[in-house]
């Protein structure tokens, strides 16, 4: 699962800060005693030579270039997010997807009756339950739970139990034709969509993309949903649901975000080990 594979990267992130924190021995202030000693010609040389830079440049794209193997490795052997959305897709072809390399939203259109259904969705947008930094910091300086051993398992296992699937921020947007829309707040949780709240746009000219992203606090969002009638809300989740809102489309938003994180993380590693080379 996604979930696990951003706790996997936060760990080596969340020590790797630690490390950055320090200046590296080779940039150190030089101590008065010991520049005084320093010739004029040694440190012209130092400042101009760039063997050092490029150094640093080398290991950089030598790490990039294992890290690009390892991840590869990882997405050519769990193909299961991926397979989960194309079954989605053939079972449900009136959907239609806009996915644009190096963008992190994503767009399902559909129609329905004289309705343009749009739905988005954020890869970056959505929360895992991992460990915050300093939970992270603990257990990486901690050498009684390394990784593997049994404590470690053990631990990790009933933690997992506990922790939810990632949640996701989903908007709706329901457009007619000279009636303006509906613009549906939603979050994606467990194979559920959850609403939070329904506002009504007037008719704009502005695309659905720009809809979607737009916020007005000047506009009444209408109350929390969950303080709505109860009959209300079951009619609100009806009419949702016969526009292809289901809790089939709900698991599937983690499992796109899964693949779809993974191929730009991917891409994102290829583009600086390119400007490094």
């Amino acid at each position: 699962m996604f979930s696990v594979r951003a706790l996997a990267r936060t760990a080596p992130r969340a020590a790797s800060s630690l490390v950055s924190r320090r200046v590296p021995v080779a940039f150190q202030p030089i101590r008065s005693a010991v520049a005084s000693s320093v010739s004029r010609s040694a440190v012209v040389a130092f400042s101009t030579s760039r063997a050092r830079a490029d150094q640093y440049s080398q290991q950089l794209a030598a790490k990039l270039a294992s890290e690009i193997s390892i991840e590869a490795d990882e997405t050519n052997s769990s193909a299961t997010s991926d397979t989960n959305v194309q079954k989605f897709l053939s079972e449900n072809p009136d959907w239609t997807v806009q996915d644009k390399e190096g963008q992190q939203d994503v767009y399902f259109t559909r129609k329905f009756e004289d309705e343009t259904i749009t739905v988005q969705f954020n890869i970056a947008d959505f929360e895992t339950g991992a460990l915050d930094p300093e939970e992270a910091d603990a257990a990486l300086h901690d050498e009684d739970d390394l990784p593997g051993s049994k404590q470690h398992v053990e631990e990790f296992s009933e933690e997992d139990e506990l922790q939810p699937a990632f949640s996701v921020n989903v908007n709706v947007l329901v457009q007619r034709p000279n009636k303006g829309s509906l613009k549906f707040q939603l979050i994606a949780e467990n194979g559920e969509f959850l609403i939070d709240r329904v506002l009504v746009l007037p008719q704009s000219s502005v695309s659905a993309a720009e809809l979607l992203k737009e916020e007005s606090t000047s506009t009444y969002t209408g109350p929390p949903f969950g303080q709505l009638d109860d009959e209300l809300q079951s009619i609100i989740d009806a009419y949702l649901y016969a526009r292809g809102i289901t809790p089939h489309f709900a698991s599937v938003v983690p499992d796109y975000i899964d693949g779809k994180e993974q191929k730009e993380y991917l891409a994102w590693l290829d583009r600086v080990k390119t400007f490094v080379n």
